[in-house]
């Protein structure tokens, strides 16, 4: 079996945009696991909060819910 030369370029090119795509690729995942944050998760809260705010914040992020609100929302039904 013969082949021309073209058959020769074509393949060539192929392997060479495969090549070049696979680089690209790795090389955007690799900047895009930088810019990420790793602590997705968290909860980020204010330094700057005073005592009684870090108490309410962890309150909420343990499920308190404000007895006034849920009053005026059954009241809505």
């Amino acid at each position: 079996m013969k082949w021309n030369s073209s058959v020769y370029l074509t393949l060539a090119f192929a392997g060479i945009a495969l090549l070049t795509a696979t680089i690209v690729g790795v090389v955007l995942l690799r900047k895009h696991t930088q810019t990420t944050p790793h602590g997705q998760g968290f909860i980020e809260v204010n330094q700057a909060s005073s005592p009684e705010e870090k108490h309410v914040i962890n309150m909420q992020i343990n499920g308190y819910e404000n007895p006034t609100f849920r009053y005026f929302e059954t009241q809505e039904d």
